[in-house]
């Protein structure tokens, strides 16, 4: 909810401005620069309809867009910015015939019990560290 207030305070010095909808304008130089370019209706009409949204999102056109790009271009500096988190591949969960994303379920995430030697000379501040023997570990067959 913060950023959506902050977001409204900044752009709170654009609310003067009416936001209007797309215009479509229809004149001469614009169907003769159609005209040239498309002979299927349906093509000369997403033309149109792509010049108006064009027309409508421009800088000089909308004062709206253009009064609130300026608060933006003013105020980018002085935001914190914060990296993003890509989800991983391991924390999505097939789950009633829905994918879902779970991190916490996660198998890679949960606490590793097997035993394992670490990396380099095992070595603490009493000296060699003794390697463990495993035979204890491993199930004998025939004894009981």
């Amino acid at each position: 909810m913060e950023k959506n207030a902050d977001a409204v305070s900044i752009y709170a010095a654009c609310s003067h401005h009416e936001r209007a909808q797309p215009v479509t304008v229809l004149d001469e130089a614009t169907v003769r620069s159609f005209s040239n370019d498309y002979r299927v209706l349906p093509l000369f009409e997403m033309k149109l309809y792509d010049n108006a949204q064009l027309r409508h999102h421009s800088l000089r056109r909308n004062r709206l867009l253009s009064c609130r790009w300026r608060r933006y271009v003013d105020t980018r500096l002085s935001r914190t910015r914060y990296p993003f988190q890509f989800p991983r591949v391991d924390d999505f969960h097939f789950y009633n015939y829905h994918n879902r994303y779970a991190p916490a379920q996660s198998i890679s995430k949960g606490a590793r019990h097997h035993r394992q030697m670490g990396i380099g000379p095992g070595v603490d501040k009493y000296g060699q560290l003794p390697i463990p023997i495993d035979m204890h570990l491993r199930k004998t067959v025939g004894k009981l």
